[in-house]
């Protein structure tokens, strides 16, 4: 690491320039020699060195020693391969403080710079967004929805508003976009008319409605309306396009290319829960420090994972199989599609969620350009900021993941974590 002589010792001895001391370094940070991975052509740059100054990329350089230009931070990136930071677009940290203050942090370690909070209570997201000092420093970007808008019976309380009502509907808009939530999520339950007016009062306010699709509304009746993001696969899509003909599943798929709807499969979570106990999971080998509150919740489910039948775990996996083929018949189709783990669920660790779903993204047949893109590209592109984030370009937001291995070649060398750096930073 480049060290600076303090001013004052330099104007003492009148020799600025000889000691290096004549002006700031050009850039807080530079990586040298590093390859960059471009998402968007598939293509590799070997040989480039990054300059970071000020939170943001100042500019990218062929060659590892072209620049003259000093850093207060200089990092060697032989051998290494640089790509944007990651984004979980599909996560639960925001329902506690002691789990924000633990889950955030573990994110970023692993290159998660991003996180779509989707579901929480607004006393954590507002603590969590008026806190200061180097802590915070560790912290991804966080996108949140607040508490999620269900029926009169919430399937969750402890995180949703239950409405009934399109008056009630478009109160609880009022107070999410008050309260500055970046957008709306819906839930299962959600009576058809206060849904309807959901929608139609987030699309005043100009806030985007992601979510589940209530039981008293179609999944085509659902975009059609305005929900412009479905979660999860399961109640929504898995039946219809496995209980209906080829032609309708079909159809549909190609009115959410023409609509922009996202998917976010969180097939890691959907296959947690075809393992018996959980434990089973691919995440469990390498555990990161998990709240006593999140460990005894989780501990409970595996325990009545574990008494399930086993003809409950064939049905589980049979659903599993199918949804890895509609991910697949999605991405055929062109359908965007976003990477989410739904962290928060039993055994599903925070940062190690997301590797997971990236392999099982390829595994359902995306390539692995297109499984990075789902967690850099794409919701770059959704949340409206892909002028900033999502790419290792001049201009933009300086969180690079420096990684041990190309993820074009094989998608699990995305856990080959070497560095992190965030908002310039390096952690």
């Amino acid at each position: 690491m480049a060290k600076r002589v303090p001013l004052f010792f330099c104007a003492l001895l009148l020799l600025g320039p000889l000691w290096g001391c004549d002006r700031r370094p050009e850039a807080d940070l530079v990586i040298r020699n590093v390859a960059v991975v471009d998402i968007a052509t598939g293509g590799v740059s070997p040989g480039r060195t990054i300059l970071i100054d000020e939170g943001r990329i100042l500019r990218i350089e062929t060659g590892p020693t072209t620049t003259s230009a000093r850093a207060a931070t200089d990092i060697d990136g032989t051998g290494l391969y640089a790509i944007p930071g990651l984004w979980d677009m599909h996560v639960h940290a925001l329902w506690d403080s002691t789990v924000a203050r633990s889950f955030l942090p573990a994110f970023a370690r692993v290159g998660i710079t991003g996180i779509r909070d989707m579901g929480g209570t607004l006393a954590v997201l507002e603590r969590v967004r008026s806190s200061s000092g180097s802590e915070t420093l560790t912290w991804p970007r966080i996108i949140a929805a607040g508490p999620i808008l269900d029926g009169p019976e919430p399937v969750d309380p402890s995180i949703s508003i239950a409405l009934q009502t399109p008056a009630e509907a478009r109160q609880a808009v009022d107070r999410l976009a008050e309260a500055g939530v970046e957008f709306i999520k819906v839930y299962t339950l959600l009576p058809r008319e206060a849904f309807l007016s959901v929608l139609e009062r987030a699309r005043e306010v100009g806030l985007p409605v992601v979510g589940h699709v209530p039981a008293e509304v179609t999944v085509l009746e659902a975009v059609e309306a305005g929900l412009v993001g479905i979660e999860h696969l399961r109640d929504e899509l898995e039946p219809m396009c496995h209980q209906t003909t080829p032609i309708v599943c079909a159809q549909l798929i190609e009115r959410f290319v023409e609509l922009g709807v996202h998917n976010t499969p969180t097939l890691v979570v959907l296959e947690a829960k075809s393992l018996e106990g959980y434990r089973s999971s691919p995440n469990a080998a390498a555990v990161p420090e998990i709240p006593e509150i999140v460990q005894e919740s989780w501990n409970t489910a595996a325990a009545t994972q574990s008494s399930r039948p086993g003809r409950y775990f064939e049905t589980r996996r049979d659903i599993f199989a199918h949804e890895m083929d509609l991910v697949g018949r999605l991405n055929e189709a062109g359908a965007p599609i976003l990477a989410g783990s739904d962290t928060g669920n039993p055994f599903i660790y925070p940062g190690l969620g997301l590797q997971r779903e990236l392999t099982l993204l390829v595994e359902a047949g995306m390539t692995t350009r297109e499984a990075l893109a789902s967690a850099t590209l794409v919701p770059a592109a959704f949340l409206g900021l892909a002028d900033s984030i999502g790419a290792i370009r001049t201009g933009h937001a300086a969180d690079v993941v420096l990684l041990d291995g190309n993820p074009l070649e094989d998608i699990a060398n995305v856990s080959r974590v070497v560095a992190v750096i965030l908002r310039g930073r390096p952690l």
